[in-house]
């Protein structure tokens, strides 16, 4: 199976890509759990929590590759679950500071743990991680959101998402259904971190710092918030790019800023994304501007005129 993936791909590529899949699982995670309405800025610290479970169970109690890949799944989905529960009261931009407050939290514990190395981080993890999982659990990722958009779960996970109110007055469980939502993101956060630590032997703090999250934030938004497709694909392009611009004589993050402003000018939605229905095809400042003297809204203007200025005829 491996043999085929890597076929005409260099063992450098080789590992772009695996590290590219492994953001595109977590990137997944966050677009579920946006889509529940739960704007999380606590999934990067969920992808290391998840890398720190995997890799202790390795060290410690000498799980195998698949049993440290279910511990870290394990941890992602039930951390998520009760960070939401938590927070169950809280919408809006005060969940969204609160989540980021928990994952700071997370961060400062690990640096400050001498079990799980300090500052130092954790490392010592078998590197077992292969080319075929990363495919593998990537494929799986999706088939089953696609799956769960389909079902009546993801009918009422999209109600709860769009409008809260409204899905609770139609006998929609919407705690239940945020909790379930932010609870398989986080699943899907756990996975990509079993497959990172055992690819890279070793895992610290700085895993779930704040500018994980950013990145994370950065897929999504590129590819596309309305679909897991977009995810996937701002995940790789954006690792890519990174990856080309390393030797640039401009700092990548400026080009990567540049490219973000020119998404959100042109393709608000996302390079992917759905815009909203009657939405021009540039939603963003672009289109506002060029919507403004649109023929539908000249003629919106004329029918609110009186009858006797609509005539051209109308004498003075």
């Amino acid at each position: 199976m491996d043999a085929i993936l890597t076929l005409g791909l260099t063992p450098y590529w080789q590992g772009i890509v695996i590290v590219a899949g492994i953001a595109a699982i977590a990137a997944v995670g966050l677009q579920f759990t946006i889509s529940s309405g739960q704007f999380s800025l606590v999934h990067g610290a969920l992808v290391g929590a998840s890398s720190y479970t995997a890799g202790v169970v390795s060290v410690l109690f000498g799980f195998d590759f698949w049993s440290a890949v279910v511990a870290g799944i394990a941890a992602g989905a039930l951390l998520g679950a009760v960070i939401s529960v938590l927070l169950l009261r809280l919408d809006g931009v005060l969940f969204g500071l609160a989540t980021l407050a928990i994952g700071q939290a997370l961060a400062l514990f690990a640096a400050n743990n001498d079990f799980l190395g300090g500052t130092t981080g954790y490392n010592g993890v078998p590197l077992r991680t292969e080319l075929w999982h990363v495919v593998a659990g990537l494929i799986v990722a999706l088939a089953i959101v696609f799956a769960l958009r389909a079902s009546r779960v993801g009918l009422a996970l999209e109600a709860t998402g769009r409008d809260p109110v409204v899905a609770r007055s139609v006998g929609i469980p919407v705690g239940m259904i945020r909790v379930g939502g932010f609870a398989f993101g986080g699943a899907l956060a756990g996975l990509a971190g079993a497959l990172n630590v055992q690819y890279l032997s070793f895992v610290d703090p700085m895993a779930l710092n704040f500018s994980t999250e950013v990145q994370l934030l950065l897929f999504v938004v590129i590819g596309g918030m309305s679909t897991p497709v977009g995810a996937v694909v701002g995940a790789f392009g954006i690792t890519i790019a990174s990856e080309l611009l390393r030797f640039a004589q401009l700092d990548r993050a400026w080009i990567l800023g540049l490219l973000l402003m020119t998404v959100a000018l042109i393709r608000p939605q996302g390079l992917l994304g759905r815009r909203s229905v009657g939405a021009p095809p540039f939603a963003g400042a672009l289109g506002r501007f060029r919507s403004r003297r649109s023929p539908s809204a000249s003629a919106s203007d004329t029918d609110t005129l009186p009858e006797h200025e609509k005539s051209p005829t109308h004498a003075p």
